[in-house]
Formats: C-alpha cells, structure tokens, sequence
C-alpha cells in the first residue's frame, strides 16, 4: 500500500477537529443561555448585541458541524473499503492457491465485501467520532472549571474515568457473540456460492430443495447472532439510560444546587451547568447508539488484520506493492529451473524433490497420467502455490519467490478462464493498455481474425466454440508479453479438429517464449524440443526430446503404445 496512511487515519483527526468545535459551540451556547438568565434575574432589558452575534455565530459553528462531520465520515468509510478491498485482494493473489485453493469460496467473497465493510464503518465511521466523543467530556469540564465554578469542574470529573469502564466491559461482554456473527456470516456466504456453483448439478439431481434448506438453516444462524448483538445493544442503551445518564445529570443538578445555595455560582451558571453536563453524555451515548457497529467492526477488523499479516513466505520476492506490472517480469532472467523442487497440499506432499531444466525459448512437454503431479508443478511454476522445499531459479541462478513468477508467466488453464463480456474485454486483461490495432493483431495470430472486437463471449466462453475459446485464451496469454507461458492442458476437453488447430496455433504462434506445456496427452508433444515426464511425483524421464527418445525408455514405449491405438499416457503406468 506504499506505506501512505489510509483514508480513515488521514480523516481521523479532521473529523476529531470538526466534532470538537461542534461542542464547544454548543457549550458557548449553554454559557450564553446562562448569561441571559443572570441578566432577566436582574432586571435587564434584554441581550445585547454582542449577545446575539456570540450565540449566531455559536449556532453557525455547531451547525457546520453537524453536517460536516457526517459528509467527512462517510468519504472516509468509502475511500478506507475501496483501500481495504484492493488490500485483501492483493492479498489473496499473494497466498496464491495455496490458501484460497484451502478454503471456501464464500468464506472469501466474505472477507472481501462484508468484512470490509464493517472494517471501514468502524475506523472511519465509528473510530474517528467515538474520540471525539471521548474528547467532549474532557471539554465540557474545563469550559465548568474556567467558566463557572472549579470545584464543580473537579467533582464532575469524577465521573469521567467511568466512561472507559463502561465501554471496555461492554466490548468484552459481547465479544464472543461478534466473533460468532462473523462466523455465521462466512458460513452463509459459503453455501450460497456451493449452491451458485453447482446450480446445474442440483437441477439434474433434483437437490435443490436440500441445498435451499442448508442456506436457510445457515440464514437462520446469521439471524439468530444478529439478535445477539442487537439485544447487547439494547441492554448497553438500558444500562447508559437507567445509570450513568440518569446520574449524572441528577448529580449535576443536585450539585448546581448545592454550589447556587452556597453563593459560589449565579442562577445562570447553574442553568449553564445542568446543560453543559448532558454533553459529557456524549461518549456512552455514542456507544449505546453505534454498538453494533462497534463490535461487529472489530471482528472483520481482527480478521482482515490477521489476513493482512499472514507471510506469503516469498522472500526474497519482492513486496505486495512493489510487484512489477505486467510485462516487466522483472528479476527473471532467461529460462527457469527446478531444484529439488517439493510441493502439495494441506501438509500432503505431490511432488518429491524434482529438478527439471527449462532453457530460454524452449518448448518443454511435462507428461503423465492423472495424479503424477503435472498440475502441482504447473500451479508452482504459475506463482499459485509455495512449495514446501526446493527453489524455483530463473536462467542466472536467482531464486524466484511467487509474486515474480506471476509477473514473469501468462498462463492458459485447460479451461480457457474467460469472462462475460466482450472479445476485447476479454483480451484486456491479459494487455490493459493495448490498443485496437494491437487486439486485432493478435487474434490474427492465433486464427481469430474473424472475431469482432466487440464479439460477445458469454460466461465462461459459452458464446464461442471450444477451439475459439482456447485460442483466445492463448492470445490473451501472448498479448500479456511474458517471457514464460505456462499451459495446462489445453486441449482436454476439444474434438480432435479443434484440437489440431490448437496445436498449430501453439506451434506457431508461442515464438521465443520459455513455453511449457503440462498434458497427459502424446499428441502435444508435436511441437515441443524438450520433455519430462512425471510418475507419482518424481521425474522419471526428461531431457531434450530426441535423446529421451533415444534412450528407449518409458516415453518411446508409450508412443509406441499409442500408435497401437490411444494418443495418451495410459492411466495405471505412469
């Protein structure tokens, strides 16, 4: 976040400022009001001039105030979520798949809307004016002292260390009910995107009555903790009306009283009193009144923050905010290198101790059959996943952490990963700053040229065929303008027409990029000048492809096999 202060702690002390001034106008007006009764007491005619120009200009200030200090709030809330959701997003892209791969998608999506919003209401909006009303007692007992009598100053200011009694016992009372909400939340959150993302599955399956019942029951939790709060939060207003409030303004009445009889304040300066003394309401007022927000606050507070802080362990990678743009790739250097590379997931290892070589320029096939740790290896070399042990080495040697392997590598997943909206759309976020000229040129290398600009995709690329999809998400990869292109079997689920189109594509659209092509299907290796080929999560076989070939050994027998009759690795073998 380049170390500036976000929006909430830059408005902090302008809002503080704001509300401030606010209640010194209206306690000038409380002495105003005072001074006017001492003078009717009196006999007097009536205010003076000067009198009503204090008490407009006082009403002028408390004014401003008023609707300044709400406007300040609410441009600090927005700007503090805008920084806060980029923040945890860049976050998520830093842990890679490694953590969001590990959890649900709703416990995400969660985090990065709910949760940020209740984190910016609570620093900008409940943070900043919960100070200031800190601040208002403070206030109100000077302006006594200096004003109309010390010792009532003195008394009053016993009163004011009760304030952050009352606030910290509240917070601690109900804080298992916050963390409980924010639970619920995610719970919610999660069955929804289940239910969003298998929609079809549970039509076919008739199951959506039991999905509908799993999100109502998860509803049904979110309610019953948000009651929780929300009776916490009457109890916290009874507790404020019934004692402290009640108290306080029934003490200073009965001490104005006191000091009035005893000749050391004036009728007026007693009126002044009584009302200056509602506004040392303001701090338990304001938490009675902002509870919810409070403490709801500081749950995605203590969440996010712990998110925030969590060590993507990339070093020596560079920082969040320091990664380089796309198409810099900056720090890596020629090809890539494994060495005694090992990986996995949820503290299973996939990979064992494997050292491959990826030459600058070259095209390298990684083979074998499902679960040989192809997608392990290509998830390491995309920057998604940290491995557990062994490094990742760019042509000179230099370690590379997660963040620039993302910079350095395009990718094409077997899916394609393409969004609703346009081809252009589409093409722009592989290249933000392309122009029209520069999308149109890459479509005509890779047979698109048919393709409008302004072409709907559909979700998921359903507007397309299945070799359009393909070839687009290649020319999106191209179009990024990384030295590394990392592809994960791209022709899974194509007829074999579209699939050579593909090929061809691959063939001769890739150039001089360190191209890396992760299958379990012998027909890519067409193309490729190197191979390695995985079993259970060791290299068996790799080098360049002609004297793996050579050699006679599991690769040579595999094509043999497949000229007999399949194009793939067979499963069981490998």
């Amino acid at each position: 976040m380049s170390g500036k202060k976000n929006p909430a702690a830059r408005a902090l002390p302008v809002i503080v400022v704001c509300a401030v001034l606010g209640t010194a106008a209206l306690a000038a007006l409380a002495l105003l009001l005072g001074v006017a009764v001492d003078g009717y007491l009196a006999g007097g005619a009536g205010v003076s001039a000067a009198w009503v120009a204090a008490a407009l200009v006082a009403l002028l200030v408390a004014g401003a105030a008023a609707v300044v200090a709400p406007r300040l709030v609410a441009r600090a809330t927005g700007g503090q979520e805008a920084d806060d959701r980029r923040a945890v997003l860049l976050k998520y892209f830093a842990l890679g798949q490694g953590y969001t791969g590990a959890r649900a998608g709703g416990e995400l999506v969660s985090l990065a809307t709910d949760a940020v919003e209740k984190r910016a209401r609570f620093r900008a909006g409940f943070s900043a004016p919960a100070l200031a009303a800190v601040l208002a007692p403070i206030l109100v007992v000077l302006v006594i002292g200096v004003f109309i009598d010390p010792v009532s100053a003195l008394l009053l200011a016993i009163a004011l260390p009760v304030i952050p009694v009352l606030v910290t016992g509240f917070q601690k009372l109900f804080r298992s009910s916050s963390a409980n909400y924010r639970r619920s939340q995610g719970m919610l959150a999660a069955s929804f995107m289940d239910a969003l993302n298998g929609l079809g599955m549970l039509r076919l399956n008739n199951a959506e009555g039991a999905a509908g019942a799993k999100i109502a029951a998860a509803s049904e939790r979110v309610r019953r903790q948000v009651m929780k709060l929300l009776a916490g939060n009457q109890l916290v207003l009874l507790v404020i009306d019934a004692t402290f409030a009640l108290g306080l303004v029934t003490g200073s009445v009965v001490l104005a009283g006191w000091r009035l009889g005893g000749g050391h304040i004036s009728p007026g300066q007693g009126v002044a009193m009584v009302l200056l003394s509602t506004l040392m309401l303001q701090p338990v007022a304001f938490v009675g009144g902002f509870f919810y927000i409070g403490m709801t606050g500081r749950a995605a507070e203590k969440e996010i923050t712990g998110l925030l802080e969590l060590d993507p362990d990339v070093a020596p990678d560079v920082a969040p905010e320091a990664a380089p743009v796309a198409g810099t790739a900056r720090g890596i250097v020629g090809g890539l290198a494994v060495e005694n590379l090992s990986a996995g997931y949820g503290g299973r290892t996939v990979l064992h101790e494997v050292s491959l070589q990826f030459p600058a320029g070259s095209h390298t096939a990684v083979i074998g059959p499902s679960g040989s740790g192809k997608t392990t290896l290509a998830r390491v070399l995309q920057g998604q996943l940290v491995p557990a042990a062994g490094a990742v080495l760019d042509g000179s040697g230099n370690k590379v952490g997660p963040l620039r392997l993302r910079a350095a590598s395009a990718v094409l997943d077997q899916g394609a990963g393409l969004l609703g909206g346009s081809v252009a759309y589409n093409l722009r976020v592989g290249g933000p700053h392309a122009t029209d000229a520069e999308l149109r040129a890459v479509l005509g290398r890779v047979g698109l040229e048919a393709l409008g600009l302004e072409t709907p995709v559909g979700e998921n690329g359903h507007g397309l065929s299945g070799g359009q999809a393909q070839r687009l998400g290649l020319a999106r990869a191209l179009l990024a303008a990384r030295p590394v292109l990392v592809i994960d079997e791209p022709t899974s689920d194509l007829d074999p027409d579209n699939e050579a189109r593909v090929l061809e594509t691959l063939a001769s659209a890739t150039g001089d990029k360190t191209t890396i092509t992760i299958t379990h299907r012998l027909g890519l290796l067409s193309g490729c000048d190197r191979v390695a080929v995985l079993e259970h999560g060791r290299v068996i076989e790799a080098g360049p492809l002609e004297t793996v070939l050579a050699a006679g050994g599991y690769l040579a027998a595999a094509l043999a096999a497949a000229r007999a009759g399949t194009d793939s690795i067979p499963r069981g073998e490998a």
